[in-house]
């Protein structure tokens, strides 16, 4: 049913000192330990992209095959003028069947220390994770 377990949105800015790559590379090492998922197939753009193809009509193909998006919480990836990670999360949810069949399908990555309440109203029942603490 899915060619992908996982999806990783996010914004590229929020890539540029390797942070999401070095998350993919450790979700996958700690996917791989375990026996029952060690096969699970991870989606990033950067990485699974084909060249001489559209771009756009790759990330929906990629999406609706997706059974898991995990969302890399930031100020970028919120941004509305950053059409790409709206659009990911919008296309998900539209190819899972709508907002309230998302349940174990979506998860959220706190990259930048985003404010719970401030979430998009289509994610902002899901609690995202925090991988870090900034130093007041």
């Amino acid at each position: 049913m899915y060619n992908y377990d996982i999806f990783i949105s996010y914004a590229r800015c929020n890539d540029a000192a390797k942070w999401v790559t070095e998350f993919r590379k450790a979700l996958e090492a700690v996917l791989h330990e375990k026996p029952e998922i060690q096969d699970a197939k991870i989606f990033m753009d950067v990485k699974d992209i084909e060249g001489g193809r559209p771009f756009d009509s790759q990330i929906e193909a990629k999406l609706k095959k997706s059974a898991v998006l995990i969302i890399i919480l930031s100020e970028a990836s919120l941004d509305p003028l950053r059409q790409w990670c709206q659009k990911e999360r919008d296309d998900f949810i539209r190819h899972a069947g709508g907002a309230d069949r998302l349940d174990g399908r979506i998860y959220l990555v706190n990259y930048d220390g985003i404010d719970p309440l401030k979430l998009p109203e289509e994610i902002n029942r899901f609690t995202p994770y925090c991988f870090f603490e900034r130093d007041p």
